[in-house]
């Protein structure tokens, strides 16, 4: 605080000397006199009819011919709004989802990204090694309808790899057993609610798509298998 105090000072010092400066300057060149001659001034080129036209039109319409549907070299300046304007917006949402987390947090609820921006919507968890190929055909046939879904195929205990899973915010856990693998309906554990229902197959799908419809949407970015990704040790 004492080092930010003593710049600030400083910073006023230079500018109470430079508006003292200036002022002197002013009045000095207000006391001179000057003799003009009595010239008459050049007469103002006509404008040409080209630039007359230009002014004449709309600014929309300026836009439209040079920006947008004209010369390519002029082409630079509008991308280069859009990105700009597109980044600013993204920053914008980033802040807003992190600051409604934090607001969620501490008012007691869990925070949660909208099902649609969620890196992994859903994570199947397989109890034995014998039911990995069970949770490949369904993560397969979960994927076919624009949802993002990984396996968690590691040798680990099935608590440790629940808690990761509620860790990375992933809404729906999926865990597979004796059980699930012989039954018409999928046990899903719903991180926001904490409960655990048991669906069918297609009203699952349909929950997930009420929930992402007219959203954007891309597939995972990293391997489906939880084994297969680099560990990062921090």
């Amino acid at each position: 605080m004492k080092k930010l105090f003593s710049l600030l000072m400083i910073l006023g010092i230079f500018a109470f000397g430079f508006n003292a400066v200036a002022q002197e300057q002013s009045t000095d060149a207000a006391s001179d006199t000057t003799v003009v001659a009595d010239v008459e001034p050049d007469p103002i080129p006509e404008q040409p009819e080209y630039e007359q036209e230009e002014e004449a039109q709309s600014f929309d319409q300026i836009i439209k011919d040079k920006f947008i549907e004209g010369d390519p070299k002029f082409m630079s300046p509008v991308l280069i709004c859009l990105i700009l304007g597109l980044a600013i917006a993204i920053e914008r949402i980033i802040y807003a989802l992190l600051e409604k987390a934090a607001t969620d947090s501490h008012e007691g609820r869990k925070p949660q990204f909208p099902l649609w921006l969620s890196p992994t919507q859903v994570r199947i968890i397989p109890l034995k090694e014998e039911f990995n190929d069970f949770c490949e055909k369904l993560t397969d046939k979960i994927s076919t309808n624009s949802v993002r879904v990984d396996i968690d195929d590691r040798n680990e205990s099935i608590g440790k790899r629940i808690r990761e899973a509620e860790k990375e915010w992933i809404r729906y856990i999926l865990v597979i057993g004796d059980k699930e693998a012989n039954s018409e309906n999928l046990s899903i554990r719903d991180r926001q609610t904490g409960a655990v229902r048991e669906l069918s197959f297609d009203d699952f799908v349909n929950e997930i798509k009420e929930q992402t419809k007219e959203k954007p949407f891309t597939g995972l970015n990293f391997p489906k298998h939880i084994s297969k990704r680099p560990n990062l040790m921090v």
